[in-house]
């Protein structure tokens, strides 16, 4: 199987170090050979194309942090306690990419069809999940009033938004954002927990 072998190994490696340094689309094949001591025909052996490339990078990543969410999360915990598990995760998922984040949402911006599929594919989940908490912690009348689209950003931006905003600045060079990197995660959910729920 092609994903077993050494070689598709390091270019998945050598990938997602060039894509949270420089976004997914911020390098070009002949650098990703040259870093993982793969040759460009190797690359097309192994995913064809390009595309094909970039959403094994992306599910490689998103999927670590989904997996770590899973088994996190619990029916033992409190909502919070769950919500709390939740954004620390995205939290340092975003700390880790931030440049991959901030030029996933540029591509998405401009509307690449490409990115919005696989990040489509791959948050959903984790989307859906948090709607899910969201939905038993109303049942339990433990959250404030709101719509649940509302809900959601009050708790997740507060604790991915500075990263984002950290990789804009890396990206662009503009250190007006790099305060951003300063604000403690523990704090930063305490204060998305504490504006959804009672």
């Amino acid at each position: 199987m092609k994903e077993n072998s050494a070689t598709y190994a390091r270019l998945v490696k050598a990938g997602i170090s060039l894509a949270r340094k420089k976004g997914l689309e911020g390098f070009n094949i002949r650098e990703l050979c040259a870093k993982s001591g793969a040759n460009l025909g190797v690359f097309h052996y192994y995913f064809k194309s390009r595309e094909n490339f970039n959403n094994i990078i992306f599910n490689t990543l998103y999927s670590d942090i989904a997996g770590k969410i899973r088994l996190d999360i619990s029916l033992q915990h409190s909502p919070r306690e769950n919500f709390a598990y939740i954004l620390k995760h995205l939290s340092s998922f975003a700390e880790e990419n931030k440049t991959l984040l901030a030029s996933l949402i540029k591509d998405l911006i401009n509307g690449n069809k490409k990115v919005r599929k696989a990040v489509a594919q791959n948050v959903s989940q984790t989307v859906n999940m948090i709607f899910r908490g969201l939905d038993r912690s109303k049942k339990l009348g433990i959250l404030i009033d709101g719509d649940k689209s509302n809900l959601f950003f009050m708790a997740v931006l507060p604790v991915i938004a500075p990263h984002i905003l950290a990789g804009f600045a890396g990206k662009s060079g503009f250190a007006g954002f790099n305060g951003f990197e300063n604000i403690k995660t523990e704090e930063a959910i305490e204060l998305a927990l504490n504006s959804i729920f009672k």
